[in-house]
């Protein structure tokens, strides 16, 4: 039986070329697929911190706010090794700006972190300089920038499910007028 199958076969080229084609439509639509996705800039799926070509370096995603959204900027950082680290040079980043023309700043050039801590619960002290308030915000603009913090830290430290914000070590009621801040922020962004 195996003989007369073997006969079928060589009898019939044209079932090896089926094969082939369909093999290379399905390379070709992975391929397309992988290229479509990969593009996107505006995800909010959680994509790991990955290594870097450069020795020693991550990659973190950064979400900055434009006019109507966030979008997603990714850099290179020293890898340190621990978590209370990365945050550190999350939120360095995020204050250092965009390097998208298109993007907004989160907070005024020159504002600086005073520190950085995490508890046990997943919440990240996000202390800042006062100077981090100069640039006025109306409420969606708020919004966006604080979603910028949470975002960033969320998406490359897995177990952080909060941000709370301190100013010169105090805490506050409100970053720019709008929205409290006297509790940690545990709101998840969706795309407006």
């Amino acid at each position: 039986m195996n003989r007369n199958y073997h006969y079928h076969i060589q009898k019939k080229p044209g079932i090896k070329i089926v094969w082939l084609v369909h093999a290379a439509i399905l390379i070709v639509v992975t391929i397309a697929g992988g290229l479509y996705w990969g593009k996107s800039v505006t995800s909010t799926k959680r994509p790991e911190p990955v290594y870097s070509s450069r020795k020693n370096s991550i990659s973190i995603i950064l979400f900055f706010p434009t006019t109507e959204k966030l979008a997603v900027e990714t850099r290179e950082v020293t890898e340190r090794g621990d978590r209370l680290s990365l945050g550190e040079d999350i939120v360095r980043e995020l204050l250092s700006g965009p390097e998208e023309a298109s993007l907004k700043r989160v907070v005024p050039l020159g504002a600086e972190l005073k520190a950085f801590y995490l508890d046990t619960d997943g919440v990240a002290y996000i202390d800042l300089d006062r100077q981090a308030l100069g640039l006025p915000k109306d409420a969606f603009e708020e919004y966006l920038a604080i979603q910028s913090f949470f975002q960033s830290l969320k998406k490359n430290i897995q177990d952080i499910k909060a941000v709370k914000f301190l100013i010169d070590s105090k805490e506050v009621d409100t970053l720019w007028g709008h929205i409290g801040a006297a509790s940690p922020w545990r709101q998840s962004y969706e795309e407006l």
